[in-house]
């Protein structure tokens, strides 16, 4: 299920490349559109929730909000290469908090020396693999302006879990309330992002980017429910993040695809010999978890 999560990441991803929404109206989309399209789903499927599982699911939307936010004005201010060069160094950050929530899993870990050395080194590789095949440098003031997304995005993902488990409701109404909650907090804090330019969210109301951004609900709402009964099923949720870093090779075989078709050609730049070893890590991954 991690790999369709990575497929789906991939989709969402690419699909904006070829759509080009701009930024806020994304982020409007993938906030309240979401919520929207979900709230028929949550009439149908309604069961009660805890206090704790709306107050997870509240801080997931937040925090989504607050990350895309400080990322879209970092690509503006840095580049997208230095941006995207930070995501996965919050990978061992959210394998360690996870253990500060379970901390009957270190034991495990100590009871299983050569699984947990090849869960570690797998990691290792992955992280590694997706560091060499960006190839960019980064200074210390765009470190210092990602080190909040970084710590965030790393809690976030524990949060991620922390939510799903917390509820006893069925698999299908959970995951339309997490969609419905979280989108909710993320349209909002992405309308006070952009209060002061709240002007520009007008455009997302023309039919063209209706239109795309159907579409970017489609692809985001199928990442999350494969993600979240991805999350479910693992110990870790750090596992579930390492197999989405797939996502590159899947945008790769998108655009071969897409040169196979178009008039226009996409450049392909990519180092196979370092995307191969990210898949062989990912096997090492997934066999060593089982």
């Amino acid at each position: 299920m991690s790999l369709l999560a990575s497929f789906f990441l991939a989709v969402y991803i690419y699909s904006n490349q070829i759509l080009k929404l701009s930024a806020n109206v994304l982020m409007l989309y993938r906030g309240f559109g979401t919520f929207i399209v979900m709230i028929p789903l949550g009439v149908m499927f309604y069961e009660r929730f805890s206090a704790l599982f709306y107050a997870l699911c509240a801080v997931q939307g937040l925090g989504v909000a607050f990350i895309d936010h400080r990322f879209f004005r970092s690509s503006k201010a840095f580049g997208a290469d230095v941006t995207s060069f930070m995501q996965p160094l919050s990978l061992f950050l959210t394998f360690m908090i996870w253990m500060f929530f379970k901390p009957h899993l270190f034991m495990e870990y100590l009871q299983h020396p050569l699984k947990s050395l090849l869960i570690m080194l797998s990691l290792s590789g992955i992280v590694v693999s997706v560091l060499l095949m960006r190839k960019v440098r980064i200074n210390q003031k765009a470190f210092l302006y990602l080190l909040p997304c970084v710590l965030v995005g790393a809690y976030l993902d524990t949060n991620n879990k922390l939510a799903l488990d917390s509820s006893d409701a069925g698999f299908f109404s959970t995951i339309i309330y997490y969609n419905m909650v979280s989108g909710l907090f993320a349209g909002l804090g992405t309308l006070y992002n952009f209060r002061k330019n709240i002007g520009k969210v007008k455009s997302a109301f023309d039919k063209k980017a209706a239109i795309k951004g159907l579409f970017i609900i489609f692809s985001l709402s199928m990442l999350i429910f494969t993600k979240a009964y991805a999350l479910i099923l693992t110990v870790n949720p750090a596992y579930v993040i390492a197999i989405n870093y797939l996502a590159p090779l899947w945008i790769v075989l998108f655009n071969y695809n897409y040169n196979l078709f178009a008039e226009k050609t996409v450049r392909i730049n990519v180092n196979f010999k370092i995307m191969l070893a990210e898949v062989v890590s990912v096997i090492v991954l997934i066999l060593s978890t089982r």
